[in-house]
C-alpha cells in the first residue's frame, strides 16, 4: 500500500485498456471463434488453387495471373527477414524488387554476407510502392529497436 492510500482499491491504467481488434493478437487469428470444417460437417481437403467454383473467382484468378492485372504493372518494393534453416536463430534483413530472385541468389551463396548460413527461407516480407520507404524500414528494421520490433510483432 502506498502512503495515505490504505483504504483505496483497485487500480488505474496508466494507459487505455481498450482493445482494439487486431492490435492484441497474432497475425492470422481471429477474435471470435470459429467451428472447424470438420464440425460444419465439410471436408479438410484442401481446394485446388487451379479451379475456381465462382465466375467471379475463376476471372479474378485469370487476372491476378495475367499480363494485363494491375498488380503486375506496379512495380513494389520490398524489404524481407529471412531465417536461415540450418541455425534457426539467425536472421538477414535486406531489401529488393524481386523477392524470388533474391531468396535464389541467397540460397546459391551469392551473397557473402549470408552464404555462411544457408539454406534460408523467407520468414516476412512487407511490399511498398516507393523505394525510399522500403529503404527507410529497412534500415530501422536493423537498429536495435527494430530488431526488437520485429521479434515481437512477426514472431
Amino acid at each position: 500500500h502506498l502512503h495515505g492510500m490504505q483504504g483505496v482499491s483497485g487500480s488505474n491504467p496508466l494507459r487505455s485498456t481498450i482493445l482494439r481488434p487486431g492490435f492484441d493478437q497474432k497475425p492470422g487469428r481471429r477474435m471470435v471463434p470459429r467451428r472447424s470444417k470438420t464440425e460444419a460437417g465439410g471436408s479438410l481437403k484442401p481446394r485446388d488453387s487451379g479451379s475456381a467454383s465462382h465466375p467471379l473467382e475463376k476471372r479474378s484468378q485469370e487476372l491476378l495471373h495475367s499480363k494485363e492485372s494491375p498488380f503486375n504493372q506496379i512495380e513494389m518494393h520490398y524489404v524481407y527477414i529471412l531465417e536461415s534453416d540450418s541455425k534457426p536463430d539467425h536472421y538477414y534483413i535486406g531489401s529488393t524488387d524481386d523477392l524470388k530472385r533474391r531468396l535464389t541468389e541467397h540460397n546459391a551463396g551469392k551473397c557473402s554476407h549470408s552464404s555462411k548460413l544457408r539454406p534460408w527461407a523467407v520468414k516476412s516480407y512487407f511490399a511498398f510502392r516507393e523505394k525510399a520507404t522500403a529503404q527507410r524500414f529497412e534500415r530501422y528494421l536493423k537498429t536495435g529497436s527494430g530488431r526488437e520490433f520485429a521479434r515481437r510483432h512477426f514472431d
